[in-house]
């Protein structure tokens, strides 16, 4: 679950974020309000941000200036790195503010040690994919720029790695949905096909583009010639585009086709082409994939 460290000051006025952001000399440091909030005006209180490292972070850390002080919250799911950023921050305000500063459990900031903060991790990642096992649907985990989506699919490639590398691949794949992007990628936007339901958006992909999906039960190939695109589920990409990749549940890249090679792909996917596209079509389920087979006690289930 998350964790909350509050810090009581002795003067609250004196916490601002130019402040706390100059205390911690983080070129990576960002927030997600930046374009919504003039963070150099004096911080009132009942302001919330959220605080993450570019490229590094796999979820936020929320500050909250109170009337007496800061409250700094760590999400579950986050990476050491976000955790040990939410400590230098509740840290640099109690340099800052003067007075006290300590978990919500009553543990004082000093004692939130390196030890800890792996503790913290460790816990937080077995109790998603606790929960993650038990749920039909795939949880849903917000980060600084994207949801990642957490089900059987990631369940089960944990699952294969050895026991001490689990903990570091669930961060790896929450972080390759946050930060897999570069100047080629596109980023697919969900496309309503006129007389479906919201629940039934798709996604549209052609040549030349290298496209992340961010995870829909649709995708529509242009054919060209003003023809209508053919419709394919998700779950049948990487069948016939072997470049795809899932990055979590149902979020996935595919590199660029190059227009020569765009009618041979087409070909491929004619196999998988689903004629039944329809208004009132449900949402498909994830592929099944192999469970490993089950043994006294499952690796995340740590009660």
């Amino acid at each position: 679950m998350s964790y909350t460290i509050d810090v009581v000051a002795e003067e609250p006025s004196r916490l601002d974020w130019p402040a706390l952001e100059g205390a911690l000399d983080e070129r990576r440091l960002r927030v997600v309000e930046a374009e919504e909030v003039d963070l150099a005006e004096p911080w009132p209180p009942d302001l919330y941000v959220h605080a993450y490292l570019d490229g590094v972070s796999t979820r936020t850390v929320e500050l909250n200036r109170t009337d007496t002080g800061l409250s700094v919250r760590v999400m579950t799911a986050s990476c050491h790195e976000d955790v040990r950023l939410a400590l230098a921050l509740a840290r640099a305000a109690l340099d800052r503010g003067g007075g006290t500063a300590g978990g919500e459990d009553g543990l004082d900031l000093d004692a939130l040690d390196d030890d800890w903060v792996s503790g913290y991790v460790d816990s937080g990642v077995l109790s998603v994919c606790a929960m993650a096992a038990r749920e039909e649907q795939p949880l849903r985990i917000p980060g600084p720029l994207r949801t990642t989506s957490i089900g059987r699919r990631v369940i089960d490639e944990l699952s294969a790695m050895p026991e001490e590398e689990r903990v570091a691949g669930f961060i790896e794949v929450l972080r390759r949905v946050q930060w897999f992007e570069d100047e080629s990628t596109f980023e697919a936007s969900p496309l309503q096909i006129a007389g479906t339901t919201p629940e039934t958006p798709a996604m549209v992909w052609g040549p030349d583009v290298r496209m992340y999906f961010p995870g829909y039960d649709h995708l529509l190939l242009e054919r060209g010639g003003g023809g209508p695109p053919m419709v394919v589920r998700v779950a049948d990409v990487p069948e016939f585009a072997p470049s795809a990749r899932f990055l979590d549940e149902r979020a996935f890249v595919i590199d660029a086709i190059p227009a020569d090679e765009w009618p041979a792909l087409l070909e491929r996917a004619a196999v998988f082409e689903d004629g039944g596209y329809l208004p009132s079509l449900p949402a498909s389920p994830p592929p099944e994939s192999p469970s490993p087979q089950p043994t006294d006690r499952p690796w995340w289930k740590f009660w």
